[in-house]
């Protein structure tokens, strides 16, 4: 049932041209210094809550948190799966540095991501796109050789 209900929301979520409204808070892209921003002046983010305010959905099904790190807000589910509480994000995170498609991203010491077709407006839309190594906060190294010994369960 979990499952079902999870590829239902996701496969929903992009959809519905009425989720294609724009959004007048501030753009959570964050782009490298060195990179050539391909976002206009004039951009308007990307509108996440229409898809998640209960008039498309379940009223009251979808939860927000923020993100420390760069203040964003992400929408969950939270459901019941073999007797415990099931956290699911609804939407793609998105957080980080852009780096060009054609580099590594190779600096441990920050969170690094791409965005299709080197455009911050589809990070806004879709979500970063991240190494197995930076999302599992391993060193870059890690994409290239095995780190089974720097993987610890929680």
């Amino acid at each position: 049932m979990a499952i079902t209900c999870l590829f239902l929301v996701l496969a929903a979520c992009g959809d519905d041209d009425r989720s294609l409204a724009p959004h007048d808070e501030d753009s959570s892209s964050s782009v490298c210094e060195d990179c050539d921003d391909s976002s206009s002046s004039e951009y308007v983010p990307f509108d996440h809550s229409e898809a998640f305010d209960g008039t498309l959905w379940r009223a009251g099904a979808y939860k927000t948190f923020i993100d420390t790190r760069n203040g964003r807000e992400y929408y969950y589910l939270e459901m019941e799966a073999n007797g415990k509480s099931l956290k699911v994000m609804a939407e793609n995170l998105n957080v980080g540095d852009m780096v060009k498609g054609y580099k590594n991203q190779q600096d441990d010491s920050k969170i690094e991501r791409y965005c299709y077709d080197n455009d911050t407006t589809n990070c806004d839309r879709y979500g970063g796109l991240y190494q197995w190594a930076e999302m599992m906060q391993l060193p870059s190294e890690c994409n290239t050789k095995s780190c089974a010994d720097l993987i610890q369960e929680k």
